[in-house]
């Protein structure tokens, strides 16, 4: 019967209501000069409200809405608020901020690490699993330590900003437009960046370092020549494909990938370099755990 809408229209939005009738009738608890735009509640007591205003407000209430106290203040409009409990949340305010976390229901907040600027509409299925959406990419992020560090997974189609998951559950998991994943989204590429811009005389697959690993490792490729179609794909002993670490275009240089290979068994995987289509090399590479 209880739950909350906001609304951060200045001129006909209706701020934040409350209903306990199952939505019959409304009461408001903040009027629309706060502007609140996203909100989260973990239960009917203890919730927390962000604003769109330009000083990125976070509010926090103990006492089902009756009253906010300003908790944290961020500098950019609100996109994503999420608490799995009392204590651990995360949230992501304003194009550049990138994701944020707290261990201690919202009091300080830190900075994540890794891939967390495209990071909206964060969900967490525990306190170490969570799924963020981008605005354009062909991914997804995704931490399994709490949001301390991000790494993400090549999708499909373009991920869009909305992400879904089921509690207790590591496996099963929706992004817009929409995508479902049924095994926890596969590997997660901890970054993919470009260390050389020096144009190379061919293209180069270079082995895997360290060789074997557990469970995170780098490999190194070179293209020659800019806009080629790129793809890193990673198969096992069968050619069925475990993962797509790169597919896209790219100027000349040498670029390295982190891939992080915590959901599968020990084992032979090989790994491809392919260029507009043609396989370039294939090498081998042992997981061992």
């Amino acid at each position: 019967d209880t739950g909350w809408v906001c609304d951060d229209d200045v001129t006909f939005g209706v701020g934040l209501l409350k209903t306990t009738n199952g939505g019959v009738s409304w009461t408001q608890q903040l009027n629309n000069t706060y502007r609140p735009i996203k909100l989260f509640f973990i239960n009917k007591d203890t919730g927390w409200v962000g604003t769109s205003d330009a000083s990125g407000r976070l509010f926090r209430t103990i006492d089902g809405g009756v009253n906010w106290s300003l908790q944290y203040t961020i500098n950019g409009l609100f996109e994503t608020i999420h608490f799995i409990n009392g204590n651990n949340g995360w949230i992501r305010a304003g194009a550049t901020n990138g994701i944020q976390y707290t261990t201690n229901g919202g009091f300080n907040w830190i900075d994540a690490q890794g891939d967390i600027i495209g990071g909206y509409d964060t969900k967490f299925i525990n306190d170490s699993v969570g799924y963020s959406g981008t605005f354009s990419s062909f991914k997804i992020l995704k931490s399994t330590n709490g949001g301390k560090t991000w790494g993400y997974q090549v999708t499909p189609i373009l991920s869009g900003r909305h992400a879904a998951v089921l509690r207790n559950d590591t496996l099963n998991a929706w992004a817009g437009q929409i995508m479902h994943t049924t095994d926890g989204g596969g590997s997660i590429i901890l970054g993919l960046s470009q260390i050389g811009t020096e144009i190379p005389s061919d293209y180069k697959l270079f082995q895997n370092y360290p060789n074997p690993f557990n469970p995170v490792t780098n490999i190194k490729y070179s293209v020659k020549r800019e806009t080629s179609n790129v793809k890193l794909i990673v198969y096992d002993v069968t050619g069925k494909l475990i993962a797509e670490l790169v597919n896209q275009q790219q100027q000349a240089g040498t670029y390295k990938v982190d891939w992080n290979s915590n959901n599968l068994p020990s084992g032979v995987y090989f790994y491809s370099l392919i260029i507009d289509g043609i396989t370039v090399d294939t090498k081998k590479m042992a997981l061992i755990k």
